[in-house]
Protein backbone atom coordinates (compact mmCIF):
# COMPACT_ATOMS: atom_id res chain seq x y z
CA UNK A 1 0.00 0.00 0.00
CA UNK A 2 1.44 3.36 -1.00
CA UNK A 3 0.92 6.17 1.50
CA UNK A 4 2.47 9.57 2.02
CA UNK A 5 3.96 8.24 5.25
CA UNK A 6 7.44 7.89 6.63
CA UNK A 7 10.23 7.38 4.14
CA UNK A 8 13.90 7.97 4.88
CA UNK A 9 16.29 7.47 1.99
CA UNK A 10 19.84 6.17 2.09
CA UNK A 11 22.09 8.76 3.69
CA UNK A 12 24.22 10.97 1.47
CA UNK A 13 26.82 13.66 1.72
CA UNK A 14 27.54 17.11 0.37
CA UNK A 15 24.98 19.80 -0.34
CA UNK A 16 24.24 20.60 -3.96
CA UNK A 17 21.73 22.57 -5.98
CA UNK A 18 21.03 21.50 -9.53
CA UNK A 19 19.05 23.25 -12.24
CA UNK A 20 19.38 24.44 -15.81
CA UNK A 21 20.45 27.55 -17.67
CA UNK A 22 19.79 30.86 -15.93
CA UNK A 23 16.55 32.81 -16.34
CA UNK A 24 14.71 30.01 -18.12
CA UNK A 25 11.71 27.85 -17.26
CA UNK A 26 12.92 24.97 -15.11
CA UNK A 27 15.69 26.96 -13.45
CA UNK A 28 15.60 27.11 -9.66
CA UNK A 29 14.07 30.44 -8.61
CA UNK A 30 16.95 32.62 -7.33
CA UNK A 31 14.47 34.83 -5.45
CA UNK A 32 13.33 31.95 -3.22
CA UNK A 33 15.25 30.74 -0.20
CA UNK A 34 18.89 29.92 -0.85
CA UNK A 35 19.19 29.80 -4.62
CA UNK A 36 15.70 28.33 -5.03
CA UNK A 37 15.57 25.99 -2.04
CA UNK A 38 15.09 26.06 1.71
CA UNK A 39 15.43 23.44 4.47
CA UNK A 40 13.71 23.78 7.85
CA UNK A 41 14.72 21.83 10.94
CA UNK A 42 12.23 20.91 13.66
CA UNK A 43 14.88 18.99 15.58
CA UNK A 44 13.90 15.47 14.57
CA UNK A 45 13.20 13.45 11.44
CA UNK A 46 11.18 16.05 9.54
CA UNK A 47 9.27 15.39 6.33
CA UNK A 48 6.78 17.50 4.39
CA UNK A 49 3.79 15.86 2.68
CA UNK A 50 1.55 18.80 1.71
CA UNK A 51 1.69 22.40 0.49
CA UNK A 52 -0.83 25.17 -0.14
CA UNK A 53 -0.52 28.79 -1.25
CA UNK A 54 -2.28 31.71 0.39
CA UNK A 55 -3.66 34.63 -1.63
CA UNK A 56 -0.72 36.78 -0.48
CA UNK A 57 1.76 34.31 -1.98
CA UNK A 58 2.85 32.76 1.31
CA UNK A 59 3.36 29.00 1.28
CA UNK A 60 2.05 26.73 4.03
CA UNK A 61 3.82 23.37 4.25
CA UNK A 62 2.70 20.46 6.41
CA UNK A 63 4.13 17.09 7.39
CA UNK A 64 5.54 15.49 10.50
CA UNK A 65 8.45 15.44 12.90
CA UNK A 66 9.76 13.17 15.63
CA UNK A 67 12.45 13.37 18.27
CA UNK A 68 14.38 11.19 20.74
CA UNK A 69 14.09 9.22 22.88
CA UNK A 70 10.93 7.45 21.68
CA UNK A 71 10.73 9.03 18.20
CA UNK A 72 6.97 9.48 18.38
CA UNK A 73 5.56 11.22 15.30
CA UNK A 74 3.77 14.57 15.58
CA UNK A 75 2.24 16.78 12.87
CA UNK A 76 4.26 19.83 11.87
CA UNK A 77 3.50 23.02 9.93
CA UNK A 78 5.56 25.85 8.53
CA UNK A 79 4.70 29.03 6.69
CA UNK A 80 7.10 30.81 4.35
CA UNK A 81 6.98 34.29 2.90
CA UNK A 82 6.96 34.49 -0.93
CA UNK A 83 10.76 34.70 -0.80
CA UNK A 84 11.16 31.49 1.20
CA UNK A 85 11.76 32.99 4.64
CA UNK A 86 9.99 31.56 7.69
CA UNK A 87 7.02 33.80 8.51
CA UNK A 88 7.39 35.06 12.12
CA UNK A 89 3.64 35.84 12.32
CA UNK A 90 2.79 32.13 12.13
CA UNK A 91 3.14 29.69 15.01
CA UNK A 92 6.49 29.93 16.78
CA UNK A 93 8.76 31.84 14.44
CA UNK A 94 7.10 30.31 11.38
CA UNK A 95 6.91 26.75 12.73
CA UNK A 96 4.22 24.81 14.55
CA UNK A 97 4.19 21.29 16.05
CA UNK A 98 0.76 19.88 16.90
CA UNK A 99 -0.14 17.58 19.76
CA UNK A 100 -1.77 14.77 17.72
CA UNK A 101 0.47 11.85 18.62
CA UNK A 102 1.11 9.41 15.76
CA UNK A 103 -0.34 11.73 13.09
CA UNK A 104 1.08 13.52 10.06
CA UNK A 105 -0.37 16.21 7.82
CA UNK A 106 -1.03 14.84 4.33
CA UNK A 107 -3.23 17.53 2.74
CA UNK A 108 -3.74 21.30 3.02
CA UNK A 109 -6.21 23.84 1.66
CA UNK A 110 -6.69 27.56 2.28
CA UNK A 111 -10.22 28.89 2.70
CA UNK A 112 -11.26 32.23 1.14
CA UNK A 113 -11.27 33.76 4.64
CA UNK A 114 -7.62 32.78 5.11
CA UNK A 115 -8.23 29.91 7.51
CA UNK A 116 -6.20 26.79 6.92
CA UNK A 117 -7.73 23.31 6.59
CA UNK A 118 -5.44 20.34 7.19
CA UNK A 119 -6.17 16.65 6.79
CA UNK A 120 -4.10 14.16 8.76
CA UNK A 121 -3.61 10.44 8.94
CA UNK A 122 -3.16 9.07 12.44
CA UNK A 123 -1.78 5.60 13.11
CA UNK A 124 -1.80 4.11 16.59
CA UNK A 125 -0.21 0.77 17.53
CA UNK A 126 -0.71 -1.96 16.86
CA UNK A 127 -2.85 -1.32 13.77
CA UNK A 128 -5.47 1.38 14.39
CA UNK A 129 -5.93 4.30 11.99
CA UNK A 130 -8.01 7.48 11.89
CA UNK A 131 -8.40 10.43 9.56
CA UNK A 132 -8.43 13.91 11.08
CA UNK A 133 -9.60 17.23 9.67
CA UNK A 134 -8.35 20.29 11.54
CA UNK A 135 -8.76 24.01 10.95
CA UNK A 136 -6.44 26.82 11.95
CA UNK A 137 -6.66 30.58 12.08
CA UNK A 138 -4.31 32.66 9.97
CA UNK A 139 -1.76 32.91 12.80
CA UNK A 140 -1.60 29.13 13.26
CA UNK A 141 -3.81 28.93 16.34
CA UNK A 142 -6.46 26.21 16.28
CA UNK A 143 -9.94 27.30 15.22
CA UNK A 144 -11.98 25.97 18.14
CA UNK A 145 -15.27 26.83 16.38
CA UNK A 146 -14.60 23.94 13.98
CA UNK A 147 -15.86 20.42 14.78
CA UNK A 148 -14.86 19.50 18.36
CA UNK A 149 -12.20 21.87 19.62
CA UNK A 150 -10.95 22.37 16.07
CA UNK A 151 -10.65 18.66 15.18
CA UNK A 152 -12.90 16.24 13.29
CA UNK A 153 -12.11 12.54 13.69
CA UNK A 154 -13.18 9.84 11.23
CA UNK A 155 -14.45 6.38 11.98
CA UNK A 156 -11.82 3.86 13.10
CA UNK A 157 -9.99 2.20 10.22
CA UNK A 158 -10.23 5.21 7.89
CA UNK A 159 -7.35 7.53 7.07
CA UNK A 160 -7.01 10.49 4.73
CA UNK A 161 -4.65 11.39 1.89
CA UNK A 162 -6.13 14.57 0.34
CA UNK A 163 -8.56 17.45 0.81
CA UNK A 164 -10.61 19.73 -1.44
CA UNK A 165 -12.90 22.69 -0.72
CA UNK A 166 -16.28 23.16 -2.30
CA UNK A 167 -17.39 26.70 -3.30
CA UNK A 168 -20.17 26.55 -0.68
CA UNK A 169 -17.62 26.08 2.12
CA UNK A 170 -18.05 22.35 2.61
CA UNK A 171 -14.89 20.30 3.02
CA UNK A 172 -14.15 17.03 1.22
CA UNK A 173 -11.52 14.61 2.56
CA UNK A 174 -10.54 11.42 0.74
CA UNK A 175 -8.46 8.40 1.60
CA UNK A 176 -8.74 4.70 2.40
CA UNK A 177 -10.81 2.58 4.73
CA UNK A 178 -9.18 -0.65 5.91
CA UNK A 179 -11.19 -3.55 7.34
CA UNK A 180 -10.43 -4.73 10.85
CA UNK A 181 -8.64 -7.81 9.54
CA UNK A 182 -6.42 -5.68 7.29
CA UNK A 183 -7.17 -7.89 4.30
CA UNK A 184 -9.73 -5.73 2.49
CA UNK A 185 -10.43 -2.07 2.00
CA UNK A 186 -12.06 0.64 -0.05
CA UNK A 187 -11.58 4.25 -1.01
CA UNK A 188 -13.51 6.62 1.23
CA UNK A 189 -14.81 10.18 0.85
CA UNK A 190 -16.03 12.28 3.77
CA UNK A 191 -17.92 15.54 3.32
CA UNK A 192 -18.11 17.99 6.20
CA UNK A 193 -20.17 21.10 6.66
CA UNK A 194 -18.29 24.37 7.00
CA UNK A 195 -18.46 24.07 10.79
CA UNK A 196 -16.74 20.64 10.77
CA UNK A 197 -19.78 18.46 11.36
CA UNK A 198 -20.63 15.54 9.08
CA UNK A 199 -22.77 16.49 6.10
CA UNK A 200 -25.54 13.94 6.55
CA UNK A 201 -26.98 14.74 3.09
CA UNK A 202 -23.93 13.03 1.60
CA UNK A 203 -24.09 9.24 1.19
CA UNK A 204 -24.60 7.53 4.56
CA UNK A 205 -23.81 9.72 7.53
CA UNK A 206 -21.48 11.97 5.52
CA UNK A 207 -19.09 9.26 4.26
CA UNK A 208 -19.11 7.31 0.99
CA UNK A 209 -17.16 4.03 0.76
CA UNK A 210 -16.13 3.41 -2.84
CA UNK A 211 -15.12 0.06 -4.32
CA UNK A 212 -13.36 0.28 -7.67
CA UNK A 213 -12.75 -3.25 -8.89
CA UNK A 214 -11.05 -5.39 -6.27
CA UNK A 215 -10.90 -6.61 -2.71
CA UNK A 216 -8.46 -3.91 -1.61
CA UNK A 217 -9.05 -0.46 -3.14
CA UNK A 218 -7.22 2.67 -2.06
CA UNK A 219 -8.04 6.37 -2.40
CA UNK A 220 -5.37 9.02 -2.81
CA UNK A 221 -6.99 12.08 -4.39
CA UNK A 222 -10.28 13.92 -4.81
CA UNK A 223 -11.42 16.57 -7.31
CA UNK A 224 -14.54 18.72 -7.03
CA UNK A 225 -16.32 19.16 -10.36
CA UNK A 226 -18.00 22.52 -11.19
CA UNK A 227 -21.42 20.83 -10.99
CA UNK A 228 -20.74 19.50 -7.49
CA UNK A 229 -19.88 15.95 -8.50
CA UNK A 230 -16.80 14.43 -6.89
CA UNK A 231 -14.06 12.39 -8.53
CA UNK A 232 -12.00 10.14 -6.26
CA UNK A 233 -9.07 8.09 -7.44
CA UNK A 234 -6.36 5.71 -6.39
CA UNK A 235 -5.80 2.12 -7.32
CA UNK A 236 -7.53 -1.22 -7.20
CA UNK A 237 -5.51 -4.18 -5.99
CA UNK A 238 -6.23 -7.63 -4.77
CA UNK A 239 -2.98 -7.61 -2.79
CA UNK A 240 -0.81 -4.83 -1.43
CA UNK A 241 1.69 -5.41 -4.23
CA UNK A 242 -0.26 -4.63 -7.37
CA UNK A 243 -3.09 -2.86 -9.13
CA UNK A 244 -3.94 -0.18 -11.65
CA UNK A 245 -5.26 3.36 -11.95
CA UNK A 246 -8.86 3.58 -10.79
CA UNK A 247 -11.29 6.42 -10.29
CA UNK A 248 -14.95 6.87 -9.51
CA UNK A 249 -17.41 9.72 -9.89
CA UNK A 250 -20.01 10.46 -7.25
CA UNK A 251 -23.11 12.58 -7.57
CA UNK A 252 -23.41 15.53 -5.16
CA UNK A 253 -25.37 13.29 -2.80
CA UNK A 254 -22.55 10.73 -2.66
CA UNK A 255 -24.09 8.02 -4.82
CA UNK A 256 -22.27 6.63 -7.92
CA UNK A 257 -22.68 8.53 -11.19
CA UNK A 258 -23.84 5.80 -13.60
CA UNK A 259 -23.06 8.01 -16.62
CA UNK A 260 -19.33 7.85 -15.87
CA UNK A 261 -17.26 4.85 -16.97
CA UNK A 262 -18.81 1.51 -16.06
CA UNK A 263 -21.35 2.09 -13.30
CA UNK A 264 -19.45 5.12 -12.09
CA UNK A 265 -15.92 3.63 -12.22
CA UNK A 266 -13.13 4.08 -14.79
CA UNK A 267 -9.76 2.32 -14.87
CA UNK A 268 -6.47 2.37 -16.74
CA UNK A 269 -3.87 -0.38 -16.80
CA UNK A 270 -0.24 -0.33 -17.87
CA UNK A 271 1.33 -3.44 -19.41
CA UNK A 272 4.74 -2.56 -17.97
CA UNK A 273 3.71 -3.23 -14.37
CA UNK A 274 1.41 -2.51 -11.47
CA UNK A 275 0.41 1.08 -10.83
CA UNK A 276 -1.34 3.55 -8.52
CA UNK A 277 -2.77 7.00 -9.25
CA UNK A 278 -1.98 9.60 -6.62
CA UNK A 279 -3.02 12.95 -8.11
CA UNK A 280 -5.37 14.44 -10.69
CA UNK A 281 -6.18 17.76 -12.35
CA UNK A 282 -9.37 18.80 -14.11
CA UNK A 283 -9.16 20.45 -17.53
CA UNK A 284 -11.62 23.22 -18.49
CA UNK A 285 -13.14 20.86 -21.09
CA UNK A 286 -13.97 18.30 -18.40
CA UNK A 287 -11.15 15.89 -19.20
CA UNK A 288 -9.23 14.59 -16.21
CA UNK A 289 -5.43 14.19 -16.16
CA UNK A 290 -4.39 11.53 -13.66
CA UNK A 291 -0.83 10.84 -12.53
CA UNK A 292 0.95 8.21 -10.49
CA UNK A 293 3.56 5.46 -10.54
CA UNK A 294 4.03 2.22 -12.40
CA UNK A 295 6.28 -0.68 -11.43
CA UNK A 296 9.22 -1.10 -13.81
CA UNK A 297 9.52 -4.81 -14.56
CA UNK A 298 12.76 -4.34 -16.51
CA UNK A 299 14.64 -3.31 -13.35
CA UNK A 300 15.56 -6.79 -12.17
CA UNK A 301 18.28 -6.07 -9.58
CA UNK A 302 16.66 -3.23 -7.61
CA UNK A 303 12.88 -2.64 -7.72
CA UNK A 304 12.07 0.59 -9.55
CA UNK A 305 9.10 2.57 -10.78
CA UNK A 306 8.27 4.92 -13.64
CA UNK A 307 5.97 7.92 -13.76
CA UNK A 308 2.63 7.12 -15.35
CA UNK A 309 -0.08 9.44 -16.65
CA UNK A 310 -3.53 8.91 -18.12
CA UNK A 311 -6.20 11.24 -19.45
CA UNK A 312 -9.88 10.44 -19.25
CA UNK A 313 -12.67 12.04 -21.24
CA UNK A 314 -15.56 13.53 -19.29
CA UNK A 315 -17.47 10.25 -19.66
CA UNK A 316 -14.67 8.15 -18.14
CA UNK A 317 -13.23 6.75 -21.37
CA UNK A 318 -9.48 7.03 -21.98
CA UNK A 319 -8.66 9.95 -24.28
CA UNK A 320 -6.99 8.51 -27.42
CA UNK A 321 -5.40 11.90 -28.25
CA UNK A 322 -3.17 11.64 -25.17
CA UNK A 323 0.02 9.60 -25.06
CA UNK A 324 -0.37 6.04 -26.29
CA UNK A 325 -4.11 5.50 -26.49
CA UNK A 326 -4.78 7.58 -23.39
CA UNK A 327 -1.84 6.60 -21.18
CA UNK A 328 1.82 7.57 -20.96
CA UNK A 329 4.66 5.66 -19.26
CA UNK A 330 7.68 7.89 -18.62
CA UNK A 331 10.77 5.68 -18.32
CA UNK A 332 14.20 7.23 -17.82
CA UNK A 333 15.98 3.99 -18.66
CA UNK A 334 18.68 1.85 -17.09
CA UNK A 335 21.67 3.28 -15.26
CA UNK A 336 23.40 -0.13 -15.20
CA UNK A 337 22.35 -3.67 -16.19
CA UNK A 338 19.23 -4.59 -14.28
CA UNK A 339 19.16 -1.27 -12.35
CA UNK A 340 16.76 1.37 -13.64
CA UNK A 341 16.38 4.90 -12.42
CA UNK A 342 13.48 5.16 -10.00
CA UNK A 343 10.84 7.88 -10.49
CA UNK A 344 7.82 8.68 -8.33
CA UNK A 345 5.05 11.19 -9.08
CA UNK A 346 3.32 13.06 -6.27
CA UNK A 347 1.37 15.91 -7.88
CA UNK A 348 -0.01 16.72 -11.31
CA UNK A 349 -1.28 20.20 -12.26
CA UNK A 350 -2.39 22.11 -15.36
CA UNK A 351 -1.12 25.39 -16.70
CA UNK A 352 -3.59 27.82 -18.27
CA UNK A 353 -2.16 26.98 -21.71
CA UNK A 354 -3.02 23.30 -21.23
CA UNK A 355 0.50 22.08 -20.52
CA UNK A 356 0.83 19.46 -17.80
CA UNK A 357 3.16 19.89 -14.82
CA UNK A 358 4.20 16.95 -12.65
CA UNK A 359 6.22 17.04 -9.43
CA UNK A 360 7.90 14.05 -7.84
CA UNK A 361 11.29 12.48 -7.20
CA UNK A 362 13.99 10.70 -9.14
CA UNK A 363 16.71 8.31 -7.96
CA UNK A 364 19.12 7.86 -10.88
CA UNK A 365 20.79 4.85 -9.20
CA UNK A 366 17.80 2.75 -8.27
CA UNK A 367 16.75 3.89 -4.79
CA UNK A 368 19.90 5.82 -3.84
CA UNK A 369 20.42 9.58 -3.66
CA UNK A 370 16.97 10.83 -4.74
CA UNK A 371 16.40 14.37 -6.02
CA UNK A 372 13.38 16.59 -6.51
CA UNK A 373 11.88 16.27 -9.99
CA UNK A 374 9.64 18.50 -12.11
CA UNK A 375 8.33 17.58 -15.55
CA UNK A 376 6.40 19.62 -18.07
CA UNK A 377 4.48 17.99 -20.88
CA UNK A 378 2.54 19.31 -23.82
CA UNK A 379 -1.20 18.67 -23.79
CA UNK A 380 -0.74 15.50 -25.88
CA UNK A 381 1.62 13.97 -23.30
CA UNK A 382 4.89 14.68 -25.12
CA UNK A 383 7.75 16.40 -23.29
CA UNK A 384 7.87 20.21 -23.51
CA UNK A 385 11.41 20.98 -24.70
CA UNK A 386 11.16 24.63 -23.55
CA UNK A 387 11.20 23.55 -19.91
CA UNK A 388 14.39 22.53 -18.13
CA UNK A 389 16.40 19.99 -20.10
CA UNK A 390 14.03 18.46 -22.61
CA UNK A 391 11.04 18.92 -20.31
CA UNK A 392 12.80 17.75 -17.12
CA UNK A 393 14.22 19.73 -14.19
CA UNK A 394 15.75 18.45 -10.96
CA UNK A 395 16.86 19.98 -7.68
CA UNK A 396 18.71 18.83 -4.59
CA UNK A 397 19.27 20.68 -1.34
CA UNK A 398 21.83 18.47 0.41
CA UNK A 399 22.30 15.67 -2.11
CA UNK A 400 19.77 13.20 -0.70
CA UNK A 401 16.28 14.65 -1.02
CA UNK A 402 12.84 13.73 -2.30
CA UNK A 403 9.46 15.36 -2.87
CA UNK A 404 6.14 14.18 -1.48
CA UNK A 405 3.92 16.97 -2.84
CA UNK A 406 3.95 19.85 -5.29
CA UNK A 407 2.14 23.00 -6.29
CA UNK A 408 1.75 25.10 -9.45
CA UNK A 409 1.55 28.74 -8.42
CA UNK A 410 -0.64 31.26 -10.27
CA UNK A 411 2.47 33.01 -11.60
CA UNK A 412 3.70 29.77 -13.20
CA UNK A 413 6.34 28.85 -10.64
CA UNK A 414 6.49 25.21 -9.53
CA UNK A 415 6.98 24.19 -5.89
CA UNK A 416 8.09 20.82 -4.57
CA UNK A 417 8.09 19.88 -0.88
CA UNK A 418 9.47 16.82 0.87
CA UNK A 419 12.60 16.08 2.86
CA UNK A 420 16.30 16.90 2.74
CA UNK A 421 18.88 14.72 4.49
CA UNK A 422 21.68 16.93 5.80
CA UNK A 423 25.40 16.30 5.77
CA UNK A 424 27.50 14.35 8.26
CA UNK A 425 27.82 13.95 11.15
CA UNK A 426 24.14 14.43 12.07
CA UNK A 427 22.47 13.44 8.77
CA UNK A 428 19.44 15.37 10.05
CA UNK A 429 16.30 15.06 7.95
CA UNK A 430 14.59 18.44 7.46
CA UNK A 431 11.56 19.82 5.69
CA UNK A 432 12.69 20.58 2.14
CA UNK A 433 11.11 23.11 -0.24
CA UNK A 434 12.28 23.95 -3.76
CA UNK A 435 10.85 26.30 -6.37
CA UNK A 436 11.44 26.30 -10.11
CA UNK A 437 10.71 29.14 -12.51
CA UNK A 438 7.89 28.71 -15.00
CA UNK A 439 6.66 30.69 -17.98
CA UNK A 440 5.40 33.62 -15.96
CA UNK A 441 5.05 36.85 -17.91
CA UNK A 442 6.72 40.09 -16.75
CA UNK A 443 3.32 41.24 -15.48
CA UNK A 444 2.97 38.07 -13.40
CA UNK A 445 6.51 38.48 -12.10
CA UNK A 446 5.86 42.07 -11.03
CA UNK A 447 2.61 41.01 -9.38
CA UNK A 448 4.42 38.22 -7.52
CA UNK A 449 7.11 40.63 -6.35
CA UNK A 450 4.48 43.11 -5.15
CA UNK A 451 2.73 40.36 -3.17
CA UNK A 452 6.05 39.54 -1.54
CA UNK A 453 6.57 43.18 -0.54
CA UNK A 454 3.02 43.52 0.76
CA UNK A 455 3.35 40.39 2.89
CA UNK A 456 6.77 41.14 4.35
CA UNK A 457 5.60 43.22 7.30
CA UNK A 458 7.74 46.25 6.40
CA UNK A 459 7.22 49.69 7.97
CA UNK A 460 4.19 51.30 6.36
CA UNK A 461 6.10 54.10 4.64
CA UNK A 462 8.72 51.75 3.19
CA UNK A 463 6.11 49.31 1.93
CA UNK A 464 4.03 52.08 0.37
CA UNK A 465 7.03 53.51 -1.47
CA UNK A 466 8.13 50.15 -2.85
CA UNK A 467 4.60 49.12 -3.81
CA UNK A 468 4.10 52.43 -5.64
CA UNK A 469 7.18 51.80 -7.77
CA UNK A 470 5.96 48.30 -8.63
CA UNK A 471 2.47 49.62 -9.40
CA UNK A 472 4.03 52.17 -11.76
CA UNK A 473 6.04 49.43 -13.46
CA UNK A 474 2.92 47.29 -13.87
CA UNK A 475 0.99 50.22 -15.35
CA UNK A 476 3.81 50.89 -17.87
CA UNK A 477 4.17 47.29 -19.02
CA UNK A 478 1.52 47.19 -21.78
CA UNK A 479 2.82 50.16 -23.77
CA UNK A 480 6.28 51.03 -22.54
CA UNK A 481 8.35 48.07 -21.30
CA UNK A 482 11.54 50.13 -21.12
CA UNK A 483 9.83 52.64 -18.82
CA UNK A 484 8.72 49.72 -16.68
CA UNK A 485 12.32 48.49 -16.61
CA UNK A 486 13.49 51.89 -15.35
CA UNK A 487 10.86 51.83 -12.61
CA UNK A 488 12.04 48.37 -11.60
CA UNK A 489 15.58 49.76 -11.41
CA UNK A 490 14.31 52.45 -9.05
CA UNK A 491 12.65 49.76 -6.94
CA UNK A 492 15.86 47.72 -6.80
CA UNK A 493 17.93 50.78 -5.83
CA UNK A 494 15.58 51.62 -2.95
CA UNK A 495 15.61 48.01 -1.78
CA UNK A 496 19.41 47.95 -1.75
CA UNK A 497 19.50 51.22 0.16
CA UNK A 498 17.26 49.76 2.87
CA UNK A 499 19.05 46.41 3.07
CA UNK A 500 19.86 45.56 6.67
CA UNK A 501 17.89 48.59 7.84
CA UNK A 502 14.17 48.44 7.13
CA UNK A 503 14.45 45.33 4.96
CA UNK A 504 16.30 42.16 6.04
CA UNK A 505 19.50 41.87 4.02
CA UNK A 506 18.70 38.46 2.52
CA UNK A 507 15.21 39.57 1.52
CA UNK A 508 16.55 42.77 -0.03
CA UNK A 509 19.12 40.84 -2.06
CA UNK A 510 16.44 38.47 -3.38
CA UNK A 511 14.04 41.29 -4.31
CA UNK A 512 16.76 43.31 -6.03
CA UNK A 513 17.86 40.27 -8.02
CA UNK A 514 14.28 39.52 -9.05
CA UNK A 515 13.64 43.12 -10.13
CA UNK A 516 16.90 43.20 -12.09
CA UNK A 517 16.00 39.95 -13.87
CA UNK A 518 12.58 41.30 -14.90
CA UNK A 519 14.13 44.58 -16.08
CA UNK A 520 16.72 42.72 -18.15
CA UNK A 521 13.97 40.65 -19.73
CA UNK A 522 12.04 43.82 -20.65
CA UNK A 523 15.10 45.39 -22.25
CA UNK A 524 16.03 42.30 -24.26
Amino acid sequence: MRTKGRFVAALAGAAVLTGVAAASPGQLDPAFGNGGAVATDFGGTDQAFAVAEQTDGKLVVGGSTDSPPDYTIYPALTRYTPTGVLDPTFGNGGKLVLSDEGAEIVGLAVQPDGKLVAVLSEFQPPDTSYGLVERFNADGTRDTTFATGGVFTSSEGDFFESVALQPDGRIVAAGTSVAADGLSGSAVVYRLNANGTRDTTFSTGGAAYVHFDSTFDQGYWVVVQPDGKLDIGGNDETTSAGGGFALARLLPNGTPDATFGANGVATASFPEGTSASVSAALQPDGKLVVGGDIGDASSTVIPASDIALARFDANGALDPTFGNGGTEDINFGQESPGVNSNEVLDTVALQQDGKIVAVGSRSPDGNANPVYLALRLNSDGSFDPTFGSGGVATASIYGDDAAFAGLLQPDGKIVGVGFAVGPAPSFATDFGVVRWLGDDTPAQQVSSLRAAVAGAGLPAGTAASLEAKLDAAAASLPGSPKTAANQLDAFANEVRAQAGKKIPAATAAAWAAQAAAIAARLRA
